[in-house]
């Protein structure tokens, strides 16, 4: 077993960590966004279908480079050639254009203070889930499912290998991941793919905030409020961890988002978009499939309303054309299914949908599922109930029967054993309660004691003109970003065996912190030359111990994997001994277990075995 994760190149790639982030959150989606000519951009919209396209973008090329044996670091550098040049053809063509000038506008006297309150709360709110983005930077993946599930199939993407016992998860974030490790050739440089994490979370937000101002409708900042509580409230450790929830939610809203602008002159300007945000939640996680249902069911009331304005031949090539954007990310589903029925990989769609609820009736489900919440239901129930109110509002009304409340009985009926698979309908439920919240407000009269203070106080509704403060001219402030970026990758070049050897630091605090230091002390001073039998799946991720295949888990050639569960027939370890063998690894759960027990105990008395030492319920032997 090696000290260090092998990786492809000797030298060191750290420098393109920075590369790796604007690759996965923005270049090839920025140059489709210039490609497809969209109308009425405003800044956020502009960096939110930049983020989404390019992870969409990069699913499809990891995909399809896999599939013909061409993912190699010499093919993903050819295509960041490739959009080097495509971005200076846009820069040529004009397409890059930039503002004279760029104000920061801030309200002047008291009294127009007073009335931006509220605006000017909720951009503390944004610039505070910033925070969540530089906290998460240089930090790696720690979590189960994110270690054991999602970063071991990023890492067979990035070995050319299509993954294996995805028991039918898409594929889009593990892709993307992968390539920050391809384009750093060394995938145990997590910086990259655990960056992107906390900004699914963060772009909601700023999605309500966009909303806010292009709607002019105040709703919007409620909606901002409610979504934070939410995620505070009952899904705070999952914002940057590695599970996918956010992301599904993200390109969920991504698609509403794309539904709410559409321009009512011009209802197809933004069909093949809300279809592509749709599908890319669909293959970030199953739960994104409530919303290309609605996405779909929506294109077709558009089409059945505007029948009219198209010939049949035109409707014939926009159907064509929706279910070529589906299919695109699809497919996945297609050809594993086809793998489960031959038997090359497996489904767990029975386990979530029946065994993980032990028998329990679909009632019983949903009365559970409030209280499977990581904090009080009161708040989640609350914003239920003034979600109900929104069915009063026509403009709300169909979005909340159509979206927020199917997504919650879902959850509630089929995936409420676990609170995080909720996060994905906390979009659509912060938009609905604050549409229930405007309604309730107005039914209580509330707009009238508003208006009793205006006329009580006229002074206060009289706003002062805005302090309009010049900051740089826009080329200026491009000029000042670039060199930014560029500053950056020379930097983190300049540090780059700083960062990796920080990166590999961390990893080894994975999994159970003293447990881990033992082991690498005994390697370090008696070294550890063959197989270990084990239930501590934690050691086949930990750097130093990768095998020669550089996989995880049971895909990891340095380990012979346990059962870490009684709940089935335990395997005997000894049995499973071999001459490569070097000893064992395993909890009381093996080492007690009665039949296995007598037969540890007698080989350690018989100096075959030797107890090296036993801690936090684990047990390490030699075979000597």
């Amino acid at each position: 077993m090696t000290g260090y994760p092998q990786n492809r190149n000797p030298i060191n790639m750290t420098a393109f960590v920075v590369i790796s982030f604007f690759q996965l959150t923005f270049i090839p989606g920025f140059i489709l966004f210039k490609f497809l000519r969209i109308k009425d951009n405003t800044p956020i919209k502009i960096i939110l279908y930049s983020f989404a396209f390019s992870l969409f973008i990069n699913y499809l090329i990891v995909y399809h480079l896999t599939l013909i044996g061409l993912y190699t670091p010499v093919s993903v550098y050819i295509i960041l050639t490739a959009e080097l040049i495509l971005l200076i053809f846009l820069s040529i063509k004009g397409r890059l254009k930039i503002e004279k000038t760029i104000y920061i506008e801030i309200p002047s006297g008291l009294k127009s203070f007073i009335l931006d309150a509220i605006p000017a709360s909720l951009l503390l709110v944004l610039a505070g889930s910033l925070y969540f983005f530089f906290a998460n930077l240089g930090s790696v993946f720690t979590h189960w499912d994110a270690v054991f599930s999602w970063n071991r199939w990023a890492i067979d993407w990035y070995l050319n290998d299509i993954p294996d016992l995805t028991y039918l998860y898409p594929q889009l974030i593990p892709a993307n991941w992968s390539l920050s490790y391809i384009l750093m050739q060394d995938h145990s440089l997590q910086f990259a793919a655990k960056s992107i994490m906390p900004l699914f979370a963060v772009f909601i937000l700023f999605t309500f905030y966009d909303l806010y101002l292009v709607k002019k409708n105040k709703v919007f900042i409620l909606s901002i409020f409610f979504f934070s509580a939410l995620s505070l409230l009952y899904s705070f450790p999952y914002i940057n961890s590695g599970y996918v929830d956010f992301a599904v939610a993200f390109f969920s809203m991504a698609a509403f988002y794309a539904i709410l602008i559409t321009d009512p002159d011009d209802p197809d300007s933004n069909n093949i978009v809300i279809l592509l945000f749709a599908t890319a939640a669909a293959v970030t996680k199953q739960a994104g499939f409530i919303i290309l249902v609605f996405s779909v069911i929506w294109l077709i009331w558009l089409m059945i309303k505007n029948r009219k304005a198209f010939s049949p031949g035109k409707t014939i090539i926009k159907i064509l054309s929706y279910i070529f954007v589906m299919l695109l990310g699809l497919y996945w589903y297609i050809i594993k299914l086809v793998d489960i029925a031959r038997g090359r990989d497996f489904s767990s769609l029975k386990f979530l949908f029946v065994d993980i609820h032990h028998d329990a009736a679909l009632i019983q489900r949903l009365a559970n599922g409030p209280e499977n919440l990581r904090a009080s239901p009161v708040f989640f129930l609350i914003l239920i109930a003034l979600s109900l109110f929104s069915l009063f509002n026509r403009r709300s009304r169909w979005f909340t029967l159509g979206i927020t409340i199917p997504s919650i009985i879902i959850w509630g009926l089929f995936f409420s054993y676990d609170d995080r698979n909720i996060i994905v309908s906390f979009p659509f439920l912060a938009y609905s309660a604050s549409y229930g919240m405007a309604y309730l407000l107005r039914i209580l009269k509330l707009v009238k004691l508003k208006e009793y203070f205006v006329l009580k106080f006229p002074g206060l509704s009289i706003r002062g003109p805005a302090l309009k403060i010049k900051l740089w001219p826009g080329r200026v402030l491009f000029l000042l970003c670039f060199l930014i970026v560029l500053g950056s990758i020379f930097l983190v070049g300049a540090f780059g065996d700083t960062i990796k050897l920080k990166q590999l630091e961390k990893q080894k605090t994975i999994g159970d912190i003293v447990l881990n230091q033992q082991i690498y002390d005994y390697k370090e001073e008696y070294g550890i030359d063959g197989k270990i039998i084990t239930d501590y799946y934690w050691i086949t991720v930990l750097p130093g111990f990768e095998g020669s295949s550089l996989k995880i888990f049971l895909e990891n050639d340095n380990f012979v994997i346990l059962s870490n569960s009684d709940s089935y027939e335990l395997v005997d370890p000894i049995s499973l001994a071999e001459e490569d063998t070097f000893g064992f690894l395993i909890s009381d759960i093996y080492f007690k277990h009665p039949p296995f027990k007598s037969e540890f105990d007698s080989k350690i008395r018989n100096s075959e075995y030797t107890l090296v030492f036993s801690s936090s319920g684990y047990h390490f032997i030699r075979i000597n």
